[in-house]
């Protein structure tokens, strides 16, 4: 109910005694203002968390914008074509997991830890040639034989022939 269009009694204006028609007939209309006005302003939102219905519109800020204004489905689209378009550029300067081909200078550590990790070659063959060979102290003029799965240490054998004769065996 309208306070400027009724009386408290719930008695239009309009039909009260006393009023001339001409006056009546002036409430009537500022009271079918009132009303109308009441009736759209109960189709709005609330300024306050709003609940849209229909079909909202907004502008459409540039993609990555960083700002607390109103993000569009289109807005949301660009962004995350700008974002696809970043990480297919950054995966294409990335060399794959299984079996990559590295170029330029690739750097690793001087040394492992025993687990899978990469480590330069020159550290893989002191480890491999460190637990392979046997020790070096007094082989002095002898060479490394192997049968397959052990390695030795051996004098050439025009040497061993030499020291034989001349020396009663070495």
């Amino acid at each position: 109910m309208n306070p400027f269009y009724n009386h408290t009694s719930g008695v239009p204006v309009s039909q009260s005694r006393g009023v001339s028609s001409s006056i009546r007939a002036e409430l009537d209309l500022v009271g079918a203002g009132f009303d109308t006005t009441n009736t759209a302003i109960n189709l709005k939102a609330p300024s306050a968390s709003p609940a849209l219905t229909g079909t909202p519109t907004a502008p459409t800020a540039a993609p990555l914008t960083s700002t607390t204004q109103v993000a569009t489905t289109e807005f949301a689209t660009l962004a995350v074509g700008v974002e696809t378009t970043r990480a297919i550029a950054a995966e294409a300067l990335k060399a794959p997991l299984a079996s990559p081909t590295f170029t330029g200078t690739v750097t690793l550590p001087a040394t492992g830890s025993g687990s899978t990790e990469a480590v330069r070659k020159d550290y893989a063959d002191g480890l491999v040639f460190a637990a392979v060979l046997p020790a070096q102290t007094g082989n002095a003029g002898k060479y490394i034989t192997t049968d397959g799965t052990t390695a030795s240490w051996q004098v050439p054998p025009a040497i061993a022939t030499f020291n034989q004769i001349n020396y009663g065996g070495m």
